[in-house]
């Protein structure tokens, strides 16, 4: 092989060479970004509209479906999902994953623009966002103190959040919480119509008296001046001289008719930590960062602000997702690290010489650090997928250095030099480690290129194993057979028995070793002269492993324990703040009672949440450190929460597949009411289904609400219109603001609302006064009450409307408890079939479901096109149509082993188990190549095919036992790790551990068996038994058996 020559002959060059590899990925390893998981560009954007005041009827006919009709032609949408209510719309726009997530906002964008005049002129400019899964906050403080929630909220706003946003990598900081200043001009109903005057004529007043105006320029001379009127107010005691009207030459100012009050915005949302009430910070970092890092800058500022800050207040770190990260990593490299000393030690008792094993051994590191080089010049991070694929392949990094060293130790054995033997032995098996590692690749290419969701978190996995096997196979071809040419020495350690206790074990295992490999010859010389047993024997394990599959479960992804849940609130629609509150401290008390409790937060009212839900963190110490685990932690709670008028349910932080409840179903249709009836016979069959907890019906319960109908012939002959009633009567009962208060840099609303006495009741409402456009005998403008040109109703209405794909929907969602995503899923659809339905009406699975389903039918076509992609790499490599099938037919030998493993381990089948067993495919077939490879050789020498198939056995034994006991020891630590976030990992390591273990010792037997098979089969042997007596001369047969089967 000319790379191995080359190699050999000049061993400073291929030093230089490797050395380069270390030094370029030491420097890209210090450079790559640290995250959970990979950088994914998911192709979905948000649009968020507020309509201050709106129920969800008139934001969804007002604002929803104008947004949904503007983006529906926009090319690659796959689905579009609205919420509307009380005062928002959030519009989920999901395109196809080929589409850029940019380009798809920037549509958007245009379109929502496009039709933002046909939506009321007193909505709130849309935001529109794209999902960016790394966008949740890595970070969440909580700022208290001994002070006014007004005087906490300014300090935090206008110290702590700006520190924090001068950090380099943070990206947003949020307020949650607190009570922003507000000036508020507080109107005396009264008094407004004692002076004739109307709400809006005040908002006129205020925000006309408090502007400053460009005025242009003046020059003057060779000098320019900007003009400016300055007319802002500079105090707030200011506002009580404004003039709102002058009747008869005699003003009235605000201060007549209003209190004005510098005061904190009405109160709509609470953040408390371990009961303690304080303001929330939440700290978004910028796209591409390292998560770890800004972390580490954040807490470093934090502890120098500690110093400055006044001693009365407390900054907190009551969450913080890189410390999860951090350990996950850790415990991914501690696998790795551990799983490569462990592969090591396996080779030592197998090749029993120092120096085989060192050279064996220092493939590891440069195929893993030299993989960091690729990684970062195709912008991957450090996470938990691109490390577990470098864990995972610890043993695979190894296996060409060891075959080929193994080799040569063979041939040193039988009298070669080292030269010779590096030379001789690196060409004789070189196209079958080049067949292995190919083959390999062509296994892990179709993961990272496999379509949905999961093929774009996989593919940074498939494409790091890719890398490093490849690289792995360039330092077997050239470091190792370099190395052994020069260090290898035949004398070197010669087994005795009677040396110290390793030297012992040493002997005794290779002289075991020897016995097994004469024992293995003797069954497989069975196995060759029983061939139609041992096809049977292995059909009937094949088939065996479908009916054991019926025992897993199956799940998207494996829950992870990450110390800490949410416990989520949703009080009876139209429950007050105060009542929210209240339910949220009765969970904290019962939270605080259990031991390993760190830290409960609680936000109620954050973001667009209204104020009836809540979500309460809590943080528990790492699971090392209690005796139990958070779902049994979540159980203990739902078991003893049952909250009269309020829904409490639990989750755990996302995976993947994000934090929404797994079990979700989708029933649409076109009218509510039937849509109604349906959902309700939907969750009564989900809350009796085993397994199914915390069922929630989005529609929720109707919110109480007041309708004003105006009486338009009484309007219209009072000289009111429509929307004049409705602008006043806003105003007045949930305030407008009317201008800017500047103080400094800040700025702060100047909101007009009447006093609450005036706007607490039903009975004030109508008595509230609107001003007319026609005037009264006295040439005065009339002052109108609304309850004589309107008529005051108390009814219901639903507090929420959700939409999917422009049709109504409702969604029945629930929580596992004691079972798998599967079993509920499977359970439930049983009993939904047989449910009647209107024609336009369905039920499906959404969320997690879906998403699984998609998901698992990706993989089996990864693992089709696996299949298909090692048939033409061997195919390729043996020349030959036929041989690829003797060593493929071993491969569902594997799929009994991983499913054994499974039921052991009490896993499931998750999408991180099958892509084990896709992983299995490749590992699988590296034994049966070097059987049939070696087998080939022989015969091409002249030795009978039974014999060639006995000795390649015999002769291949050693290697493929050491290749497979190096990748089951690597893996040994990912599969059965306790850290953080083994849960996520486990499956696919105890997957391909089963899967080698059996694959092993059954392709033992079937890839000899099955190849004689084939070859009996092969054209060239049919025709020579149908054809040959016919002809007069025969040609050269290769020969079958020293021993006729």
């Amino acid at each position: 092989m000319k790379l191995a020559d080359v190699s050999i002959k000049r061993p400073v060059f291929t030093t230089m060479i490797v050395l380069a590899i270390l030094v370029l990925g030491m420097f890209s390893f210090i450079q790559l970004n640290v995250d959970q998981f990979p950088d994914v560009d998911i192709p979905v954007v948000t649009v968020t509209t507020i309509l201050p005041g709106a129920g969800p009827q008139q934001i969804e006919t007002d604002v929803t479906k104008i947004i949904e009709d503007a983006v529906n032609p926009i090319a690659g949408v796959d689905h579009i999902s609205s919420t509307s209510q009380e005062g928002v719309s959030i519009v989920i726009i999901q395109f196809k994953l080929e589409i850029k997530g940019e380009i798809a906002a920037q549509e958007v964008r245009e379109k929502v623009a496009g039709v933002r005049s046909l939506m009321p002129d007193d909505i709130e400019d849309p935001v529109i966002k794209r999902y960016d899964p790394a966008s949740q906050p890595i970070l969440t403080l909580t700022v208290a103190g001994e002070r006014s929630e007004k005087d906490m909220t300014t300090f935090t706003k206008d110290v702590v959040k700006k520190r924090l946003e001068n950090i380099s990598g943070v990206g947003s900081v949020d307020l949650v919480g607190g009570a922003e200043r507000e000036i508020l001009v507080e109107l005396n109903a009264e008094r407004l119509k004692a002076y004739n005057l109307s709400v809006n004529d005040v908002i006129q007043a205020v925000s006309s008296a408090n502007v400053e105006v460009p005025g242009g320029n003046i020059t003057k001379g060779d000098r320019q001046f900007i003009l400016r009127t300055m007319g802002k107010f500079t105090a707030v005691k200011e506002f009580n001289s404004i003039v709102v009207v002058s009747p008869q030459g005699e003003n009235v100012y605000l201060s007549d008719i209003a209190s004005i009050k510098d005061t904190t915005e009405e109160k709509t949302s609470i953040t408390r930590l371990n009961g303690k009430q304080a303001v929330g910070l939440e700290i978004r970092k910028q796209s591409g960062s390292n998560t770890v890092q800004i972390a580490a800058a954040i807490k470093k500022t934090l502890e120098k602000m500690k110093t400055e800050v006044p001693s009365d207040i407390q900054i907190t770190v009551a969450k913080d997702n890189s410390e999860f990260i951090r350990h996950s990593i850790n415990d991914v490299l501690f696998d790795l690290i551990y799983g490569s000393l462990l592969a090591v030690i396996v080779i030592y008792f197998f090749l029993a010489n120092i120096r085989a094993t060192i050279i064996s051994a220092l493939a590891l590191p440069t195929s893993i650090i030299g993989s960091f080089i690729f990684m970062y010049a195709l912008g991957f991070t450090l996470n938990v997928m691109s490390l577990l694929a470098l864990s995972l392949a610890v043993g695979l990094l190894i296996d060409d250095a060891i075959v080929v060293i193994e080799n040569i130790y063979r041939h040193m054995a039988e009298g070669e030099t080292p030269l010779e033997a590096a030379k001789t032995a690196t060409e004789e098996i070189g196209l079958a480690v080049m067949a292995v590692t190919l083959t390999l690749v062509a296994v892990f290419v179709p993961v990272a290129f496999m379509p949905g969701i999961v093929g774009r978190f996989f593919y940074e996995f498939g494409i790091t194993v890719s890398v490093a096997v490849l690289v792995s196979l360039f330092v077997a071809f050239s470091f190792t057979p370099m190395l052994s040419s020069r260090w290898l020495h035949k004398e070197d350690e010669e087994l005795n028995k009677s040396g110290n206790i390793l030297e012992k074990i040493l002997y005794y295992f290779n002289h075991f070793f020897e016995w097994l490999s004469a024992r293995y010859r003797r069954s497989l010389n069975w196995a060759l002269r029983h061939r139609k047993t041992v096809v049977f024997v292995s059909i009937a394990i094949f088939l065996s492993s479908f009916y054991l599959m019926r025992f897993l479960g199956s799940e998207f992804f494996p829950s992870q324990d990450q110390g800490e849940f949410n416990v989520l609130i949703n009080a009876a629609p139209g429950s007050s703040l105060e009542q929210t509150d209240k339910i949220a401290r009765g969970l904290e008390k019962r939270i605080q009672e259990k031991e390993g409790v760190v830290n409960i937060l609680t936000t109620i009212g954050a973001g667009n949440d209204p104020v009836n839900k809540g979500t309460i963190l809590v943080k528990l110490v790492s699971k090392n450190e209690r005796g139990y685990s958070v779902k049994q932690f979540m159980k203990e709670l739902r078991a003893g929460t049952l909250i009269a008028g309020a829904n409490i349910s639990f989750s755990t932080p996302g995976g993947p597949d994000g934090s929404q409840k797994p079990v979700i179903f989708s029933v649409r249709g076109d009218d509510l009411e039937d849509l109604k009836l349906l959902a309700a016979k939907v969750e009564d069959i989900v809350r009796k289904t085993p397994g199914a907890a915390d069922v929630e019906n989005s529609l929720e319960n109707s919110k109480p609400e007041v309708k004003i109908t105006l009486d338009r012939m009484k309007a219209s002959a009072l000289g009111v219109n429509p929307a004049m009633l409705a602008t006043s009567v806003r105003a007045m009962v949930d305030g407008y603001d009317a201008t800017k208060y500047q103080e400094g840099d800040e700025q702060y609303d100047v909101r007009v609302r009447l006093r609450e006495q005036d706007r607490n009741s039903i009975s004030n409402i109508g008595t509230l006064t609107v001003k007319s456009f026609k005037n009264d005998k006295n040439g005065k403008a009339m002052i109108i009450p609304v309850n004589s040109i309107a008529h005051i109703t108390e009814g219901v209405g639903p507090s929420k409307i959700n939409r999917y794909d422009r049709q109504k929907e409702i969604r029945i969602e629930a929580n596992l408890e004691d079972k798998l995503l599967g079993e509920v899923l499977n359970a439930v659809n049983a009993e939904v079939k047989n449910l009647p339905m209107n024609p336009g009406y369905s039920v499906q699975v959404a969320g997690s479901g879906q998403t699984q389903a998609e998901s698992f039918i990706n993989i089996l076509l990864a693992l089709a096109l696996a299949v298909i992609f090692v048939y033409i790499v061997l195919a390729s490599q043996f020349e030959s149509f036929v041989h690829p099938f003797s060593i493929m037919l071993a491969l569902p030998m594997a799929i009994i082993g991983a499913i054994l493993a499974l039921l052991l381990a009490r896993g499931s089948l998750s999408v991180m188990s099958l892509i084990g067993i896709i992983m299995l495919m490749g590992l699988v077939t590296k034994n049966g190549i070097l059987l049939v490879d070696y087998i080939n050789v022989l015969r091409e020498r002249g030795m009978a095919r039974f014999d060639a198939a006995l000795q390649a056995g015999q002769t291949r034994l050693r290697p493929i036992l050491m290749t497979t006991f190096a990748m089951i020891f690597g893996m040994v630590p990912v599969a059965f790790s306790f850290g953080e976030g083994s849960e996520f990992r486990s499956p696919m390591g105890q997957a391909v551990i089963g899967g080698l273990i059996t694959s092993t010792l059954l392709t033992l037997y079937i890839v000899p068996v099955v190849y004689t098979i084939f070859d009996d089969l092969s054209v060239v042997k049919i025709k020579q038994k149908l054809f040959g007596r016919f002809n007069k001369k025969k040609g050269p047969e290769l020969p079958v058996s020293g021993e006729e089967i």
